[in-house]
């Protein structure tokens, strides 16, 4: 028995040159005269998730326990069906759930296979990653808020002839809202959208040219300091960036198939 075993654990190892072709599935050996084919063995050892590491003897002690197990399993399930478990109402719930999880993920694989990411989507793609860096990078920004326009517009009309903004800061923004000599690291999410969306449109040292209208009032803001996150580039990034957009679109079709489907609950 040990020596039949050990002659079947090179063909785990062994890729089988198609599982969907019948006539290439080799029946490997019977239990009780029930065929087990060479895919069954070979699908069951890799849903273990064994690595194939250590000693050719460690590898093959792994696959000869796999045969063991599935050897019980048919056993064991043949005598369940015996006994007629197999019309067991919670096992047969069971069964269809584990049928139609294998069925999902077989019909996964297939989206999968089939879509197609173009050069035109992978450009659109690292667009929005740049786009993103933008939008989380820190930044250190002095802020003069003002109560009426016109006066956020004399202040960038100062800054404009040369005057430093801290002085300009000084001397408008009210009490409360003067800002020390060295403001704190921050990002988009701790400050107004209005402010955010105009700091991403700055450099390094540089000052809103038109005044920002949040609900405190009209700024005048000054980016002190900006760290900018690092975006590699597309040819390092591209295999990645390629399966994050199959993802996306996998996902979109998961989406139309929940949208057009009818999902109600019961009376």
């Amino acid at each position: 028995m040990k020596k039949f075993l050990l002659s079947l654990t090179f063909l785990i190892a062994t890729n089988v040159a198609s599982q969907n072709n019948e006539p290439e599935d080799k029946t490997l050996f019977f239990i009780d005269d029930v065929p087990i084919k060479q895919s069954t063995l070979v699908q069951y050892h890799t849903a273990k998730d064994l690595k194939n590491t250590g000693t050719v003897q460690q590898q093959q002690s792994q696959q000869m326990q796999s045969i063991q197990e599935l050897i019980n399993i048919y056993l064991i399930s043949a005598q369940a069906e015996k006994l007629g478990l197999d019309n067991d109402y919670t096992v047969k719930q069971s069964v269809d759930l584990a049928r139609r999880t294998i069925l999902m993920k077989a019909m996964v694989d297939k989206y999968a296979a089939e879509i197609t990411v173009t050069d035109k989507e992978l450009d659109e793609a690292y667009a929005l990653i740049n786009k993103n860096a933008v939008e989380k990078a820190d930044f250190k920004i002095r802020n003069i808020i003002v109560g009426e326009e016109k006066t956020a517009l004399e202040i960038i009309a100062k800054l404009k002839a040369g005057k430093a903004f801290e002085q300009l800061e000084k001397k408008y923004s009210p009490e409360g809202f003067k800002e020390s000599e060295s403001s704190e690291w921050m990002n988009s999410s701790m400050v107004q959208p209005e402010i955010a969306t105009a700091i991403q449109a700055l450099n390094k040292t540089e000052y809103t040219r038109k005044p920002v209208k949040t609900q405190f009032g009209w700024h005048v803001i000054y980016l002190a300091d900006k760290k900018q996150i690092a975006v590699p580039k597309l040819d390092e990034i591209k295999d990645q960036l390629r399966g994050l957009v199959k993802k996306k679109k996998l996902s979109d079709i998961i989406n139309q198939l929940r949208s057009q489907a009818s999902i109600k609950t019961s009376k």
